[in-house]
């Protein structure tokens, strides 16, 4: 069996669909050159550029690590695979870290297997392997990952070939290292006060619907999500002739202004724990409007609203533990504003398209 055959072999075993996905439709890359040294470990050259050491690619692979891997990290990004050679040093040095390869071209990416024996990295748990994707494949894989850091090495003379792709890579990783800052900081601003709503929120987590059950209902049908910014003045006249064109989804601080038109509007998004935010919804009386919301929302809410309600998944970690033992509500999206999870709502239910008014940014 060649070098390059045992690399398969290994891979299949892992990755059964590769044949199919990948072997089937790609064949190596002449562009890779792969290239003796006085080591006896191979080198690369990709476009006249070497990817790894002319002399000792291994050597150069274990200082990179050790003197770049400083402090707690949850995951290692190789953006750019070569020879592997520091995703090998990587899993060697370090223990119980994570890693994901990207690299977005197949092609050289066989033509890589050509080079030398790869099974300690194709047969690690660790490995996550995201091979000929688009960037945005890498969520799903980073949502997985427990708290941490995360350092991405990028291959040098490899990632000028698809300067575009993993620029956007990084961008796609910065933005998800900032929410889940984001959510960390509000996670232990609000905890406490969201174990005390959802004691006392309890019975919607056994007895009210999840938004699961919503899922895909409202296909190919308009949307407008209301905001409470200031051009939301704007549009409020003509709620009336809108609602019998658009579904419409109101976060909680717009929801006053809509009833000032004798709209009742769809749908009205209330998520925040606080009891100062209840206060917008005093003295609405919702007749024809459904309740989405969470079960550490302040319980205030629900006594004061008589309309039906459908949950979504708890946002912190004690409401996900016990929502493992009823039935699984739906996961809605949550950032800065109400108006993210109005937003994911929407999706959720298949409305398109989907229009804002009064979200003010800037």
């Amino acid at each position: 069996m060649s070098i390059y055959e045992n690399n398969l072999h290994t891979l299949e075993s892992v990755y059964p669909r590769i044949k199919s996905e990948i072997l089937e439709k790609y064949t190596s890359s002449d562009e890779l050159k792969i290239v003796s040294t006085p080591s006896g470990y191979p080198t690369a050259r990709f476009r006249g550029v070497y990817l790894h050491s002319k002399h000792n690619p291994k050597v150069e692979a274990d200082r990179l690590i050790e003197r770049e891997i400083k402090g707690n990290i949850s995951c290692c990004i190789f953006a750019g695979f070569g020879l592997g050679y520091q995703v090998e040093s990587f899993l060697e040095i370090i223990n119980d870290i994570p890693v994901i390869i990207v690299e977005p071209d197949t092609s050289l990416f066989l033509k890589a297997l050509e080079a030398r024996n790869m099974d300690p990295i194709f047969s690690s748990s660790r490995v996550s392997l995201l091979l000929g994707v688009e960037p945005e494949a890498i969520y799903p894989v980073l949502s997985a990952l427990p708290e941490g850091g995360i350092k991405i090495f990028s291959l040098r003379g490899r990632v000028g070939k698809d300067q575009n792709y993993f620029f956007k890579l990084e961008k796609l990783v910065s933005s998800f290292i900032a929410k889940r800052e984001i959510n960390s900081n509000t996670l232990k601003k609000f905890g406490k006060l969201w174990v005390r709503n959802l004691v006392q929120n309890l019975n919607l987590l056994a007895e009210a619907p999840g938004i699961s059950s919503l899922e895909g209902l409202f296909k190919g049908i308009p949307a407008i999500i209301l905001a409470a910014g200031p051009s939301l003045d704007l549009i409020l006249p003509y709620l009336e002739i809108l609602r019998d064109k658009f579904l419409l989804i109101s976060v909680d601080t717009a929801y006053r202004g809509c009833l000032s038109q004798g709209v009742n509007v769809d749908f009205l998004l209330v998520v925040d724990p606080q009891f100062w935010n209840t206060r917008h919804l005093d003295r609405c009386n919702p007749e024809e409007t459904i309740l989405i919301s969470e079960t550490s929302t302040h319980p205030r809410i629900f006594r004061m609203l008589n309309t039906p309600a459908y949950i979504c998944s708890s946002l912190f970690p004690l409401g996900r533990y016990l929502e493992k033992r009823v039935e699984k509500k739906g996961k809605l999206g949550a950032g800065g504003s109400v108006s993210t999870s109005a937003w994911d709502f929407a999706r959720i239910i298949s409305a398109k398209p989907i229009f804002f008014a009064g979200l003010d940014l800037g």
